[in-house]
């Protein structure tokens, strides 16, 4: 298979993904359990290896995005606060969970984070979205495990 083929397979699981986003949207159904066969987000920035409980902590206490506690416990389906998420986490992904804010696309990533490397990155097939806002990305949750990343050149 040449790169061409792969590329178009690739477009076509995120035009399918994206799909499946809007149609379960409408219907007001969970996202949580429908995947593509290969997971792929991207970010403007390098990817960090942050810890998701940190994240977490970080969105709630430094930003007042409140809803992360219910969007996460809803997610691990686990009591909504910091402590049982904490926990679930830990009993999921261990200790060292990692949570990273990832877009569908990389013109949403820049169009939201602005300018700067964009990077594709390739999510593991048994991570969790913990949040999803859409066109301003989704906070997905892994086992700690090497990061596979590839920077995209600008035009």
């Amino acid at each position: 298979m040449d790169g061409t083929t792969q590329e178009a397979e690739s477009s076509d699981v995120q035009a399918a993904w994206i799909l499946g986003k809007i149609v379960a949207a409408e219907r007001g159904t969970c996202l949580l359990n429908i995947r593509p066969q290969r997971q792929i987000g991207y970010r403007v920035g390098e990817p960090l290896e942050t810890r998701a409980i940190d994240v977490i902590k970080f969105e709630v206490q430094e930003l007042g995005n409140d809803h992360m506690i219910t969007d996460v416990a809803k997610a691990l389906k686990c009591a909504a606060d910091l402590l049982s998420i904490e926990r679930e986490l830990e009993s999921r992904f261990g200790t060292d969970a990692i949570g990273m804010w990832l877009c569908d696309n990389g013109e949403w990533a820049k169009k939201r984070y602005g300018p700067g490397d964009l990077f594709k990155i390739e999510i593991p097939m048994d991570a969790v979205i913990g949040s999803d806002l859409g066109e301003d990305g989704q906070f997905w949750i892994w086992k700690k495990q090497p990061v596979t990343s590839e920077f995209i050149q600008e035009d």
